[in-house]
């Protein structure tokens, strides 16, 4: 009977309330099982997606520098890298609801990397003088 009133239903035949409602209600739960993604999220998801590439680019222009420097030249260039990983993704943020969080994450890892390579700055140094 199931199967009839369904077959009815897409056929254009008129269907009983009960018969909608029962859809709708399986409907609903389907829906409600699923995340289902808003516009909000999209833009989120890809803004953190555009935040993690920056900071992939900038540990890959860290990577790359020639150690060990000098401290003021090591510095000079790390700004330099963070800068620009950093202006990359402003240029790429979709909209600006979530930029200042993004920013700062960043940020924050940004000046991770900082450490790190002056970390690795000194242990080069340290093997370069041994």
């Amino acid at each position: 009977a199931e199967h009839a009133a369904a077959t009815a239903a897409r056929r254009g035949a008129a269907r009983s309330g009960a018969s909608v409602r029962d859809q709708v209600e399986r409907l609903v739960a389907v829906l409600n099982a699923q995340a289902i993604p808003t516009a909000g999220s999209v833009i989120d998801a890809f803004n953190r997606e555009a935040s993690l590439r920056a900071l992939e680019r900038l540990r890959a222009d860290l990577r790359a520098l020639v150690l060990p420097r000098g401290v003021k030249a090591l510095e000079a260039e790390a700004e330099r890298a963070v800068a620009a990983a950093r202006a990359e993704l402003g240029g790429q943020l979709f909209g600006e609801s979530g930029a200042p969080k993004l920013y700062a994450t960043y940020d924050s890892g940004a000046a991770e990397e900082a450490k790190h390579l002056q970390n690795a700055n000194f242990r080069a140094s340290h093997s370069a003088c041994a």
